[in-house]
């Protein structure tokens, strides 16, 4: 995700409001199901990385898991795992709890409210940390990383992951409004995480992931980007997540934007205008992140 690219953080170290995410889980959902091989592909660079000879994972933590469906892919993906997800959000723990059990994963996945970096007392012992878009909503990073640190298993591995290529929704050649209007979405996303980190108690400058990775004591073995497109331009799945994406985009930037690109936006998501997302034949999805991948000396 680029820095306006938000798709289920939800607020380690700062308020949550889940009446926001509420009216947001459905499309988080989507979205993190059309983009799912993040996960998959980073479960399989793990067990690369783990060899042949390693032992089963029998501990996963999922920070910041959303509505749950990373959190359904880990424990499908080491079956012998129980996943623990913690989020700072009660929705959407609540959420992850009933796509587990749907699933018929309720018996290996386990819930806890918490902050971070507080809120990881009794665990011990964990194989695989993932944690997707979440540290960058952290004031101290390194300080959470070396409490990460304290819950691996010796020889276990974190993945982390964060900003990636700037995500692409829409033609860069639009019939409406301005040229370069993912360009201004991007300044606007990039202001408004610096504003947002300004917030955070306890706010220090992040350093590169590497290099924090090292201060808090552990090494770094590898660092993939991931990266998925979405082309069906005509499936109403596409339209949906463009069109939620545009609508958080719409309501979280609406400070940093002109009134023209309101406007360009206000068409874009209206339902009733030909020239609105869930009419075009244009619209498409792409994303990536970057992936670190660390591991806790044995």
């Amino acid at each position: 995700m680029t820095a306006h690219d938000h798709d289920h953080q939800h607020g380690h170290g700062h308020h949550i409001d889940d009446d926001h995410w509420l009216a947001m889980l459905d499309h988080v959902e989507l979205e993190n199901e059309v983009f799912g091989a993040f996960v998959t592909d980073t479960a399989h660079r793990l067990i690369e990385i783990r060899g042949p000879a390693a032992p089963p994972v029998r501990r996963v933590l999922d920070i910041g898991p959303g509505p749950g469906v990373g959190t359904c892919a880990w424990a499908r993906l080491f079956p012998e795992a129980t996943v623990v997800a913690l989020d700072a959000s009660q929705a959407m723990l609540d959420r992850t709890t009933a796509r587990a059990a749907a699933h018929g994963l309720d018996g290996r996945v386990e819930v806890r409210l918490a902050e971070l970096p507080a809120g990881l007392d009794g665990l011990v012992d964990i194989d695989v940390i993932w944690a997707s878009m979440v540290l960058h909503h952290i004031g101290n990073e390194v300080v959470t990383l070396a409490a990460l640190s304290d819950v691996l298993a010796p020889g276990g591995l974190i993945a982390i992951a964060e900003f990636g290529d700037p995500q692409r929704v829409l033609p860069d050649d639009l019939d409406i409004g301005r040229p370069g209007l993912a360009e201004r979405l991007d300044a606007a996303g990039t202001a408004w995480v610096a504003e947002m980190r300004k917030g955070l108690p306890g706010a220090t400058t992040s350093d590169t992931y590497p290099s924090m990775l090292e201060a808090a004591g552990l090494e770094l073995v590898d660092s993939p980007r991931v990266g998925l497109r979405v082309d069906e331009s005509t499936s109403d799945m596409t339209r949906q997540v463009v069109f939620g994406h545009l609508q958080r985009l719409r309501s979280q930037f609406v400070s940093g934007l002109d009134a023209d690109d309101l406007a360009t936006i206000d068409i874009l998501l209206d339902p009733a205008d030909p020239r609105g997302v869930m009419h075009r034949n244009d619209v498409f999805a792409t994303s990536s992140r970057q992936i670190f991948i660390a591991r806790k000396p044995s």
